[in-house]
């Protein structure tokens, strides 16, 4: 099983968008299971990333990055099993990170507290899966923070 935590995509140059189309093209060949969702990610603009995701397979999630309506841009959750385990990946992005595109007059973002979507996803998750990871694209002291926030009860295993 492979995963990533974000920012799979380049700089946001347009002479770095090549770059990022031959990185996806490899790193499909490679097989991820699961990619988080970071700010890089959509340095293109999200019509870049869905035509990424659709052309290679990829599977984004994040419980906490929604559109200028309100609404999940992608999935904030999802399965993958593996040697008898049931794995369920979830992924957040701290609001600190601010996502500009290069076609910032059409994409429009808001991102959630990480900790209340996890507050909000995590029961969804109990039952359906054997263990739950966390992909944070956050500073790692405020992973931390967040965690012992959330107490040993929170549901996530890794």
């Amino acid at each position: 099983m492979t995963v990533d935590g974000g920012n799979l995509f380049g700089n946001r140059k347009e002479s770095e968008r090549k770059q990022t189309e031959f990185l996806c093209e490899e790193t499909a060949k490679i097989g991820y299971d699961v990619f988080g969702i970071g700010s890089n990610d959509l340095n293109y603009g999200l019509a870049f990333l869905r035509q990424m995701e659709s052309k290679y397979g990829f599977n984004f999630v994040s419980a906490n990055l929604r559109d200028g309506n309100g609404k999940l841009l992608f999935e904030p959750w999802t399965t993958v099993e593996s040697g008898g385990v049931k794995f369920g990946f979830i992924s957040v992005i701290a609001p600190r990170y601010k996502i500009v595109t290069m076609t910032a007059d059409n994409d429009e973002f808001a991102i959630d507290e990480p900790q209340a979507a996890l507050d909000h996803y995590l029961p969804e998750m109990q039952g359906k899966v054997d263990v739950v990871v966390l992909l944070a694209q956050m500073p790692s002291a405020a992973v931390r923070e967040m965690l012992t926030a959330m107490g040993p009860g929170s549901g996530i295993d890794i």
